[in-house]
């Protein structure tokens, strides 16, 4: 490594290698990990707000051959990131609301000690729903 730092706003942990690549990670999650945190039987991480954007398929990528570098995007959705102190016997439900309390998704999540991720796509929401605010 060359260099590494971490972005004041985004959170995200900036290598640079000698050999002129680089990584980007988030690491906001493990910064708001302390003594409390692993104290706690569950705890729920603070979600990062996202926008959904568009993922189509414009463009002349098929004409570079293998001199076309690319690297995959951040997944289009909302990860939700939470700690076990303890592996659970029984499966995690993660239940999203809208501001007005209706239950739009309830997505299964990994029931392993540590940190666990699951990620929502937000997909189709049902009729009259408003934009999702809770999860619990």
């Amino acid at each position: 490594m060359h260099d590494l730092v971490v972005h004041p706003r985004e959170h995200d942990l900036i290598a640079g290698t000698y050999g002129r690549a680089m990584y980007i990670t988030d690491v906001s999650v493990l910064q708001q990990v302390d003594e409390k945190v692993l104290a706690e039987d569950v705890h729920l991480f603070d979600i990062e707000p996202r926008t959904p954007f568009p993922t189509s398929g414009w463009g002349n990528y098929d004409f570079y051959g293998d001199r076309f570098v690319s690297t995959p995007n951040e997944p289009n959705a909302i990860t939700v990131t939470y700690y076990l102190r303890d592996a659970q016997e029984h499966k995690v439900s993660i239940k999203v609301a809208d501001l007005s309390n209706l239950l739009l998704r309830t997505i299964e999540g990994t029931s392993r000690q540590g940190l666990n991720m699951v990620r929502w796509t937000c997909g189709i929401l049902p009729a009259g729903s408003r934009a999702p605010a809770t999860i619990s």
